[in-house]
């Protein structure tokens, strides 16, 4: 798993390489921040708490990544494989998603979510799926902070909505 390094301004540190594309680590550290701002947003309780139920429900279908077989290199489980799997399968249809505040309270919070976003962010596929969805409308490695937030909160709410994709043991 590759770690996410502050950047010294140099050519070298602007860029971490993977077997793939490169993805700049001023954007890794801008989807970092956006997990630590949904954390702290009370706006965004009750969306967490839908989220980690999702994850909860989704966790006990065996072929799906939140399951055992979904587990990191560091241990963290089901919840940061749901977080990733949330970002690499986005597919934003508009540059500007709106935020919508979600009302009540969330029953159960996602914790350590600010402590696990740069373990979430480390995984360069997710990021890279996540990067491309959103070249789709328009955006690419430069899209401000607010924006990245904003995609963020849409990629975990897309996750809740569609809580029962491939929770199907027969595809056909």
């Amino acid at each position: 798993m590759l770690s996410i390094e502050k950047d010294d301004g140099s050519e070298a540190a602007m860029l971490i390489r993977t077997d793939g594309p490169v993805i700049p680590v001023h954007f890794r550290e801008r989807v970092a921040e956006a997990f630590v701002e949904i954390s702290r947003r009370s706006d965004c309780a009750l969306l967490l708490s839908e989220f980690k139920e999702a994850c909860t429900y989704r966790s006990t279908y065996p072929w799906l990544v939140e399951s055992n077989g979904g587990r990191t290199a560091e241990g963290s489980g089901a919840l940061v494989s749901a977080f990733r799997y949330a970002l690499k399968s986005y597919v934003p249809t508009e540059k500007h998603p709106p935020h919508v505040a979600a009302e009540g309270v969330g029953t159960s919070k996602v914790d350590h979510l600010a402590d696990l976003a740069h373990e979430i962010a480390g995984d360069p596929g997710s990021i890279l799926g996540f990067a491309t969805g959103l070249r789709r409308v328009g955006l690419d490695y430069e899209t401000p902070q607010e924006l990245v937030t904003l995609h963020v909160i849409a990629a975990l709410r897309n996750y809740c909505e569609e809580r029962e994709v491939g929770t199907s043991p027969d595809p056909w």
